[in-house]
């Protein structure tokens, strides 16, 4: 019965440069075989592993897609020679093997091992074995939103087929395009996150990571400004649309909305009227606006 120790190998998934010399740390002792000294060669492992009893195993590693990884050699302590995709390993020895996916490739598992670690040691081999690498297409997710305009969605295709609102997938190296939603009440202004073009269409390609786009808009409304001498303050009760944008004294409202405005008296004041129209109630409503109003709340001192 042949003898064989190993101290270093190398094993790696997909090719693995020979490390002949990583074998040259330990005395192999064959005489049968006449093959004696300190190292052992790949060939010297593989007429070891043809022979009954001989205590080699072979471990072969392949991959599926047979294209679709790269070779990344790694080192490891263990108990194998290995060279390309063949492994002979000492029985209930130890071997590392590492899968490297390729551009537009993910790996998924492994078939002689429950592990979806990229890095697997395989322990205690006591029979030849076949490792197959799997991999499976990366696909690309583009997401994209809407800025400064309420519940609108852009479109997106993909390159692949995808075709929906908000999220769309694509292959590796593949493309997407967006289409911002048309408006009559909002000014389209460009993109963010993703490109520098004004158009509403654009087409992203060559998509290699997951990518953000926000379509950005503003209000083409009309302006509602209100102002008080003294006595009192104004709030915005309501809106016929949530893009209508306020602040402190104006809203910009979409044309054809309303908005209705409440003045409410400081203590010792009390509300008489508001100056843009026979309004002498503390609410005002504007509908259908479809040009600038200004208005003032009038307040006197209570009696």
């Amino acid at each position: 019965m042949r003898a064989l120790r190993w101290m270093v190998a190398c094993a790696v998934v997909l090719g693995c440069a020979p490390r002949e010399e990583d074998f040259c740390q330990s005395n192999v002792v064959s005489t049968d075989a006449g093959i004696t000294g300190d190292c052992i060669t790949f060939e010297e492992a593989s007429e070891l592993a043809t022979e009954p009893n001989s205590g080699v195993h072979t471990l072969t590693v392949k991959r599926d897609p047979a294209n679709t990884a790269a070779a990344i050699p790694t080192a490891s302590n263990s108990d194998a020679i290995c060279r390309g995709d063949t492994c002979y390993v000492r029985a209930a020895g130890k071997v590392a093997i590492f899968a490297a996916a390729s551009p537009g490739q993910r790996f998924l598992s492994w078939s002689c091992s429950e592990s979806t670690s990229t890095n697997l040691e395989l322990t205690n081999l006591r029979a030849d074995t076949e490792c197959i690498a799997r991999f499976v297409p990366q696909y690309i997710v583009v997401t994209a939103g809407v800025s400064g305009w309420y519940d609108q969605h852009v479109q997106l295709t993909s390159s692949n087929g995808c075709s929906a609102t908000d999220s769309c997938v694509t292959t590796y190296g593949g493309s997407m395009t967006l289409v911002a939603p048309a408006s009559e009440s909002h000014t389209f202004l460009g993109w963010a996150g993703c490109s520098e073009s004004k158009e509403r269409t654009i087409t992203l390609s060559n998509l290699t990571q997951p990518t953000m786009c926000v379509a950005q808009y503003e209000l083409e409304g009309y302006l509602v400004r209100w102002t008080v001498a003294y006595g009192g303050s104004v709030r915005v009760l309501a809106s016929s649309s949530p893009d209508t944008v306020c602040t402190y004294d104006r809203c910009t409202v979409v044309p054809h909305g309303s908005l209705i405005l409440e003045a409410e008296p400081l203590e010792g004041w009390q509300f008489v009227a508001w100056s843009c129209g026979d309004v002498t109630t503390s609410l005002i409503r504007f509908d259908d606006i479809t040009a600038p109003i200004s208005c003032e709340a009038r307040f006197v001192p209570a009696e």
